[in-house]
């Protein structure tokens, strides 16, 4: 896994198993597959539940083996490799061929990694082309927003001082007034230390396998999935408050499942071609949404007349059950978004027990 990248079908059927094994899923009985299993990948601070995606993985490891080659040249397998494949130029600028070695081919493909989530660490400034390399420490291009001014190939040294500083007539010149900001800001040494590539994301600025699985993740991401700006932010702040609430895991998990729409209440199994009647069980009278089967069902009186922090007009002025949820946890203290959880919770083992042939309880004691 470290060596070798993972054949693709060997990938997706690991991928296969797990799901299954997940969902509950054998050889006797089909479960419901409710999401695919890069979602379930995504980090819980963004909806998912952080389980580590196989193929990212594999390609950080491989991305390991390129960080070694590119800080310890004079190791054996380095030379070995650049005396095969990079013997006229710098690794992270070698060609991977389709004649190459798989290994070789391989470490092309972790590379990417190194590529997107390493920078240069300005010492002389001899070796840093101004506008090709990556040197601004500003994530995610690492390069000036300014456009060229003269050769584009100029060095960082040209915007050295022969006393090691910053040319700062120069820079203010010829950079937008945000580039100017962000390259007076990094230091340089009066000793004219070489140039170095260092990995940007760890304050040692060495490569860990957990960092550029991040980096990997993120070079998967898909913006339509996550919203953008403010929205992905009250998202982000949301998952993150739900699985810090202290209650049992199997509540978080039963909460996670709501908000994704992931409950098999009647609708969704309709809307998953389960021919079934989309009456709520309980009341026989309206389409059983999960908001409906949590909260909005005339059954449950008792569990709202119980618990007074949600006001009726917070469930009235929703139509999803996770915009519901959104609301309740922004107007509640930690407590009582706990409380809530438990009750959500008991209330669907509650309408599970009368699917399942049992009579409704409308008791108090229930909660």
């Amino acid at each position: 896994m470290s060596l070798f990248k993972l054949p693709k079908n060997l990938v997706n059927e690991i991928y296969r198993l797990s799901a299954r094994f997940w969902w509950g899923s054998s050889q006797d009985k089909q479960k419901i597959h409710w999401c695919k299993w890069s979602r379930l990948c995504d980090s819980k601070g963004k909806g998912g539940l952080g389980f580590k995606d196989l193929g990212i993985f594999n390609k950080a490891f491989l991305a390991k083996q390129c960080w070694r080659i590119l800080k310890n040249k004079n190791s054996l397998a380095a030379r070995v490799l650049k005396g095969c494949y990079f013997s006229d130029r710098e690794f992270m600028e070698a060609k991977i061929k389709p004649t190459c070695s798989f290994i070789w081919k391989s470490m092309g493909w972790g590379r990417e990694i190194i590529v997107d989530g390493s920078r240069w660490k300005v010492g002389n400034g001899s070796k840093i082309r101004i506008y090709k390399d990556r040197w601004i420490p500003r994530p995610t291009t690492f390069r000036p927003l300014s456009p060229p001014f003269g050769d584009e190939n100029a060095l960082v040294s040209h915007l050295i001082t022969p006393s090691g500083g910053w040319n700062i007539e120069k820079i203010r010149n010829n950079f937008s007034a945000e580039d100017v900001e962000v390259v007076l800001s990094i230091p340089l040494s009066r000793s004219s230390w070489k140039d170095s590539i260092i990995w940007h994301y760890d304050q040692k600025e060495i490569y860990t396998v957990k960092n550029g699985y991040y980096v990997g993740r993120s070079q998967n991401f898909d913006p339509e999935s996550s919203g953008e700006g403010g929205v992905a932010r009250i998202f982000n702040a949301f998952w993150k408050g739900l699985w810090k609430i202290p209650i049992p895991g199997k509540i978080k998990l039963f909460m996670w499942r709501a908000c994704n729409d992931f409950l098999p209440t009647n609708l969704y199994l309709a809307k998953r071609k389960i021919p079934i009647d989309l009456k709520c069980p309980l009341c026989k009278c309206k389409d059983e949404t999960i908001l409906h089967a949590l909260w909005g069902c005339r059954f449950l009186k008792v569990a709202r007349s119980m618990w007074k922090a949600v006001k009726e007009d917070w469930y009235k002025g929703n139509s999803h059950f996770f915009d519901f949820i959104l609301q309740c946890f922004s107007l509640l203290n930690s407590d009582e978004r706990g409380l809530l959880c438990v009750v959500l919770w008991r209330t669907w083992s509650n309408r599970n027990a009368v699917v399942h042939g049992l009579p409704f309880d409308a008791s108090e004691d229930i909660f």
